[in-house]
């Protein structure tokens, strides 16, 4: 999610708390408590180091979500291989602060393990392609 998605959430998790503190029957839904609770959620991120195999990978994007080769068109990300306690697991990572930097970094290690540090938040969207995505706050190389 960009910062302005995540800052969009805040907002309305700051919204729902301070409009709606007395009345959790707005919109029609049953309780804005729940919606409270997921968008909360979505907004928690967790400090994380991991080692995996960094790549970029091809994901179907608009307007369905479904296949490239059916019109949809072609979101190009990275994606860090990590394997955690005998489980294989794919993240999207998120280049904001120093993307450039960071960009370099996994070009040149493409393929080859890293350490991936940076802040692991749940997946929300249609351009989320992975269940957990990381932001990154640095790239380096297993071979120090």
């Amino acid at each position: 999610m960009s910062a302005m998605g995540l800052l969009g959430c805040a907002n309305r998790l700051q919204g729902i708390n301070s409009a709606n503190s007395e009345n959790r029957t707005v919109l029609g839904l049953a309780s804005l408590e729940e919606e409270d609770k997921a968008l909360a959620e979505l907004l928690v991120m967790k400090p994380v180091q991991l080692l995996g195999v960094a790549r970029l990978k091809d994901f179907p994007g608009a307007p369905n979500y479904n296949s490239i080769a059916k019109g949809d068109e072609c979101e190009r990300v990275w994606v860090l291989k990590s394997e955690t306690l005998g489980a294989t697991q794919d993240y999207q990572l998120v280049l904001f602060e120093d993307a450039d930097k960071h960009r370099s970094q996994l070009r040149k290690y493409a393929g080859k393990k890293v350490f991936i540090n940076g802040l692991m938040w749940r997946a929300h969207t249609g351009h989320h392609h992975t269940p957990f995505l990381i932001t990154v706050k640095s790239v380096t190389s297993q071979a120090r």
